[in-house]
């Protein structure tokens, strides 16, 4: 059905009712891309620096690999894939100038060390705030991400 300002709203087979109104879905996330530029080094890069780990690498074609790999304990993989044409210029670029992704971890005095020992970017080094410790690093391809250490977590 299209509104009159052009919305459209899709109703297939649904009988909306009050019970299938205030019924509670479950969705989990299935995987969130990151434009690289080459996967190998992306693939080490995230294993090894920031700690994730491999859930899936395979060539489904000649041409094409999938590798998504995971913080460790976590359900939200990350899709680590080459740009389409015309994608080029969004490598890095994926949170705009905020940090793309916010991590929470239990030892950000160990990552920071990992960190500077393997020369990752450091945009804002370790500071306390008042919800605990924070830093903002760089992937290999310049995408900003936030690790967090919660106080009493």
């Amino acid at each position: 059905m299209v509104a009159a300002d052009g919305a459209i709203d899709l109703l297939v087979g649904l009988e909306l009712t009050q019970d299938n109104i205030n019924e509670k879905h479950t969705m989990n996330v299935y995987r969130i891309s990151i434009l690289v530029t080459d996967l190998a080094k992306a693939k080490d890069f995230f294993v090894n620096i920031f700690g994730f780990e491999v859930i899936q690498d395979e060539m489904v074609t000649s041409q094409k690999r999938i590798i998504r790999v995971q913080p460790k304990n976590s359900n939200t993989p990350f899709h680590l894939a080459l740009p389409q044409n015309g994608e080029e210029r969004l490598i890095g670029q994926q949170g705009g100038n905020r940090a793309l992704v916010i991590l929470e971890t239990e030892d950000i005095a160990s990552l920071t060390e990992k960190f500077k020992s393997h020369a990752v970017k450091i945009i804002k080094p370790l500071k306390t705030a008042p919800f605990g410790k924070v830093i903002l690093v760089e992937d290999l391809v310049g995408n900003k991400w936030e690790f967090v250490e919660r106080f009493n977590s």
